[in-house]
């Protein structure tokens, strides 16, 4: 059995080989093939939010965004245009969901980070404010 990688060297290793070396195939063999055989297969998706933390200091942002909608191409890149202010990335990587349960707004986030713009959550924080 192979020596225990922490998550965050795996992290660290995938985003190198992402960002720099480019041969993420071969990377992503490596990765998956430690984590079958040292049975850490559920640890896949903390990982993925390790890699996405680490790729950030490659100027690489991994970011989420859920809406009621679908983005206009200018609410979309003023989103990014946000990111790359707040972040100094020179690469974002914008995944877009739809949620129905949202009123209004967006809700953004990027690792380490989360902006709740929603209508909803506006009208939780004013409910809460007033039951004083």
């Amino acid at each position: 059995m192979s020596r225990r990688v922490s998550r965050k060297k795996l992290a660290e290793f995938i985003a190198l080989n992402l960002a720099v070396d480019g041969d993420y195939k071969a990377c992503l063999e490596k990765v998956a093939g430690y984590l079958v055989e040292n049975r850490r297969t559920k640890e896949l998706n903390l990982i993925l939010d390790d890699v996405a933390y680490e790729l950030q200091n490659y100027g690489i942002v991994n970011a989420r965004v859920s809406s009621r909608n679908e983005l206009l191409d200018d609410i979309r890149t003023n989103i990014e245009r946000f990111i790359k202010n707040q972040t100094n990335a020179k690469s974002i990587i914008l995944n877009e969901t739809i949620d129905t349960s949202i009123i209004g707004g967006i809700k953004l986030e990027i690792p380490g980070k989360r902006l709740d713009s929603t209508i909803n959550n506006k009208l939780n924080k004013f409910v809460l404010s007033n039951k004083r």
